[in-house]
């Protein structure tokens, strides 16, 4: 199969075919960087996807949410508790890096573009 090159102004997720009925998931950064994940059938990714364990991920979600002060009902929000729990938050997706590569390629797009829309 040949390489090809791509030019990346913005993150990207591509599913490239790799024959046979075989494909491999590329991360582009925006940096240039490519990554490959290993050539896979779509049913072997749709079992390995099935099986993923999320549930420590959830729960340091919910204790965010039932714990953080950000979230203390009250008429005034603490500057100071805003940027606690955003720098809590945004260290969340590094939680799934090794369980879930394609989910953590995606939510440190949308953080970081969502960062950047607000910084």
């Amino acid at each position: 199969m040949e390489e090809t090159e791509y030019v990346v102004s913005a993150p990207r997720l591509l599913v490239v075919e790799e024959g046979e009925g075989r494909f491999s998931t590329v991360f582009q950064y925006g940096d240039g960087a490519v990554e490959r994940l290993p050539v896979i059938s779509p049913a072997k990714d749709l079992i390995a996807a099935a099986e993923i364990d999320y549930r420590a991920y959830r729960r340091e979600i919910k204790r965010l949410r039932e714990e953080h002060p950000l979230f203390t009902p009250r008429l005034d929000i603490q500057v100071a508790d805003f940027e606690d729990f955003v720098a809590e938050a945004v260290l969340l997706p590094s939680m799934i890096q090794k369980i879930d590569p394609v989910g953590f390629f995606a939510l440190g797009g949308a953080a970081g573009s969502g960062i950047a829309e607000r910084g």
